[in-house]
């Protein structure tokens, strides 16, 4: 623990392992935010029962990311000049838990991310999906660009005929990342609900197939902070409706939208409320 036995975050008399991985009052958010004051035995005493409890009762994956997710931010609060805000703590939280997840080839992942998180302040947040009409062989692309309080910063879409399901979400990607470059960016936080696609980004032998590939990771390599994530698709909604939008419209001129539609600003409204 530390040099001294008082809590270095909320100067506590005694940091103990039970007050700094669960009841100092840092620690206390992470495990609110998962619901965990609820689990069975949760507030129980005793560091080393009231772990194994947790980890063999049916919240253990959940338990395990969050415990891992309070003892690296104490250590960022203590040992790093830069420390996290809690929704930074937070969004690295649900990461592990979805890392844990797809470890233990369990198919029911994004346990945490049932709602759009959002991004750490002094950065955004870009949404992105495809749409494509099978009937009538065209597709759309679109995609939102959000603050870290939900608000909205700009949106897209772009209508193109031809094209796959994976193209129009290729599209999306890139399209969404030049706009926020062009729009001054340079910490990106981008989401989108196709895991084929980031699958094939990180395999360069798909690059010759697959062109607009390398036209993404050229803007990535650029000089800026680009992470890209999963994302439901029931998180994903306002983007998604942004690409339904781009392929039932005619033009294939990109439609940049610095407000909200009026039929899209529920879908906006909702995540922002679901903000903790």
């Amino acid at each position: 623990m530390a040099a001294t036995p008082s809590c270095s975050r909320c100067s506590a008399s005694d940091e103990d392992a039970i007050h700094c991985l669960r009841d100092c009052p840092h620690s206390r958010e992470i495990w609110m935010r998962a619901g965990a004051l609820s689990w069975p035995g949760f507030l129980q005493h005793g560091c080393g029962s009231w772990v194994k409890r947790q980890i063999q009762g049916r919240h253990g994956t959940q338990f395990v990311a969050c415990l891992w997710g309070c003892w690296k931010w104490r250590n960022n609060m203590i040992f790093e000049e830069a420390s996290w805000s809690s929704g930074e703590a937070w969004r690295r939280v649900c990461q592990d838990h979805d890392e844990i997840k797809k470890g233990m080839n369990d198919d029911d992942g994004n346990w945490m991310l049932r709602k759009w998180l959002s991004p750490p302040e002094g950065s955004i947040s870009l949404c992105v999906d495809g749409s494509f009409n099978h009937a009538g062989r065209f597709m759309g692309s679109g995609g939102l660009v959000r603050d870290h309080q939900g608000q909205w910063v700009c949106g897209f879409h772009n209508y193109l005929a031809g094209g796959s399901v994976l193209l129009s979400e290729a599209r999306a990607l890139k399209l969404g990342l030049q706009l926020v470059w062009d729009r001054g960016f340079r910490e990106v936080y981008c989401s989108v609900d196709c895991h084929e696609l980031i699958r094939m980004l990180e395999d360069e032998d798909n690059h010759r197939f697959f062109p607009i590939l390398s036209d993404i990771r050229e803007l990535i390599s650029r000089q800026w902070k680009v992470s890209i994530s999963d994302i439901s698709r029931n998180c994903n909604q306002p983007a998604d409706w942004l690409a339904r939008r781009g392929a039932f419209t005619s033009s294939m001129a990109l439609c940049i939208l610095d407000t909200a539609p009026s039929d899209l600003e529920i879908l906006v409204l909702r995540d922002r409320l679901a903000l903790p």
